[in-house]
């Protein structure tokens, strides 16, 4: 499932797909320059009992765009990932936090996205999930 939302009420554009188990949001952080390097920032969260599985290699591959340039063609665990513990269960994290940074090429509307992978588990299995996201980005001059 993926939506894809506009901004409302000054909020800054962002993307949110989820599960029963997973949100992820995608959105960007602080402003877009054309020919300048911007932050995108991609957010799992599990939910439902579920906690993020270490032993996966959970990551992000944009989606190469003729409007953005990315820094990186995957941003891994070693790349800036930052975890967040659960608060039910300190031995695990339930949110990562993926810092991914890209050049708008052109003026206005640009499409920036990718799709995120992560594995997501409760004490009687778990998922992996590969989820698309596109953020609408205005780039400024």
């Amino acid at each position: 499932m993926l939506i894809s939302l506009l901004p409302t009420s000054g909020s800054l554009p962002h993307s949110k797909a989820e599960g029963i188990e997973w949100v992820v949001i995608g959105r960007l952080v602080g402003r877009a320059v054309r020919g300048s390097n911007a932050q995108l920032e991609v957010v799992v969260t599990t939910r439902a009992g579920f906690h993020l599985n270490d032993d996966y290699p959970l990551n992000f591959r944009p989606k190469a765009s003729p409007s953005a340039a990315f820094e990186r063609p995957r941003v891994d665990r070693t790349d800036g990932i930052v975890f967040e513990r659960c608060e039910a269960d300190t031995a695990h994290s339930c949110v990562a936090r993926i810092p991914v940074t890209f050049k708008p090429k052109v003026l206005g509307a640009v499409q920036v996205g990718g799709t995120v992978a992560f594995s997501a588990c409760d004490p009687d299995r778990c998922i992996i999930k590969k989820v698309d996201l596109t953020v609408p980005v205005q780039a400024l001059e």
